[in-house]
């Protein structure tokens, strides 16, 4: 027989995507011919017809096809071959046991409801993290194995240990269901109902944050968890962002308008997320929150992120020079033309995690702020002292102000970081690290 799997495929193929009917025929058009066609393949077995049963048996794998196909367009994979591929690994992880010689039922058994659990709860959502690879950060494709401690990438061989460094949710304890909830909302969102994503949003707020924090999390975990929902569904990445987003920009333009929501449970629980999000990617989550550079959404990006960084405030106390030279606050000598200002995270205790010095320069209505970073860990650490300062000495309307940052930690991102002061001090003119 010439190759009939790779015929077969090109002609199913040729006929569902290109010809008039295989264009207009929905999918629930094609379950229902599936129905019938298995139906009468019961029928044919129970008359014990051969003939008539595997007539029967061809039409039900054609629509099998029909319906893959016109989900899964990819052609660069014969999708008989994927399917024959999956059932003979099926066989030979499923029933290992049997062909290796064991004929004891029960140790078979056992055998295979432990594997169907590794299949179903763990090796469908792992994921190779090498970025090498070109199944990088693709969950549930079959390239992943488990080998006694160690997930290994069949594609490129990358070996580690199952974490979360390689599982997609790996925390989290109902995973299933957890993504199973998104991906119908999400199908629903396809259709071009967009109510489906506040729906999501409403009504399973628990579930969107966690899915959003793990999107926002990490590179290679936020590519995962897009790739496991876009994959399915056979659509764009943009698609998805748009899906979590556009629930999440109509909750926040309301909050704006809204005073009454800002001591919510609800807002806070955003608030969270959004703190993570300005320390971890802030530049790309606000390009995908303002579709780009719609004016629109920025205006509420940067509302909402200067009532953010508000709500946050420091206290903020002078430091006299006497203080300084006993070494209160274990900083150098200062000018004595300069104020010397630091923000305190303990009312109790007053721990410096902030250093500033402001003085006027040359400039009309200027001034320079330089901050000492050296007990700063974060972006919104940054931003919170900072801007504490600005309001308590009414530095605000100071309209050519340079920012001047020291000691800078060593894993900041300093375009991030400038970025995200850029939006909540519209005062500062420059932002420098020295």
């Amino acid at each position: 027989m010439e190759n009939i799997t790779e015929i077969s495929y090109e002609t199913i193929r040729k006929l569902i995507l290109e010809s008039e009917w295989g264009r207009a025929v929905r999918q629930e058009e094609l379950f229902g011919f599936l129905f019938n066609e298995v139906y009468e393949f019961i029928d044919g077995c129970n008359r014990k017809d051969v003939d008539n049963m595997l007539e029967e048996a061809s039409d039900v794998l054609m629509i099998l096809l029909y319906i893959v196909i016109k989900n899964v367009d990819n052609q660069q994979n014969n999708q008989i071959e994927e399917l024959l591929y999956r059932v003979n690994r099926k066989l030979q992880t499923r029933y290992s046991v049997f062909f290796e010689g064991n004929e004891d039922g029960e140790v078979e058994e056992k055998h295979w409801m432990k594997t169907k659990y590794m299949e179903k709860e763990i090796l469908e959502y792992l994921y190779c993290p090498n970025p090498d690879c070109s199944d990088y950060a693709v969950p549930g494709r079959g390239n992943m194995m488990i080998e006694g401690k160690s997930v290994i990438c069949r594609t490129c061989g990358h070996a580690g240990k199952y974490s979360g460094h390689n599982t997609l949710l790996y925390s989290v304890k109902y995973r299933r269901r957890l993504l199973n909830t998104a991906n119908e909302n999400y199908a629903g969102y396809l259709k071009g109902t967009l109510s489906y994503a506040d729906d999501y949003f409403n009504g399973h707020r628990d579930d969107y944050l966690k899915i959003m924090r793990y999107w926002i999390s990490g590179r290679t975990a936020g590519f995962a968890l897009r790739n496991y929902f876009v994959s399915r569904h056979n659509t764009s990445d943009k698609t998805f962002d748009e899906f979590l987003l556009y629930p999440l920009r109509n909750f926040l333009k309301n909050m704006l308008g809204n005073q009454e929501m800002k001591l919510s449970r609800s807002v806070m629980e955003i608030n969270d997320l959004m703190l993570k999000c300005v320390n971890r990617n802030y530049s790309s989550m606000k390009n995908r929150f303002c579709k780009g550079k719609s004016e629109e959404w920025e205006k509420t990006w940067i509302g909402y992120m200067g009532y953010l960084v508000k709500s946050m405030v420091v206290p903020v106390e002078y430091v006299t020079d006497d203080q300084l030279s006993t070494g209160y606050l274990n900083c150098q000598d200062t000018p004595l033309n300069m104020y010397n200002l630091y923000a305190v995270l303990d009312r109790g205790k007053k721990v410096s995690i902030f250093f500033a010095q402001f003085s006027t320069d040359n400039k009309e209505n200027g001034g320079i702020l330089k901050a000492d970073l050296s007990e700063c860990r974060k972006n919104t650490q940054v931003g919170r002292a900072l801007l504490s300062v600005i309001l308590k000495f009414n530095l605000q309307h100071i309209s050519k102000m340079r920012c001047i940052l020291s000691n800078v930690w060593k894993t900041a991102d300093f375009s991030e970081l400038s970025a995200f002061l850029r939006d909540i001090l519209p005062a500062t003119a420059n932002i420098e690290c020295e």
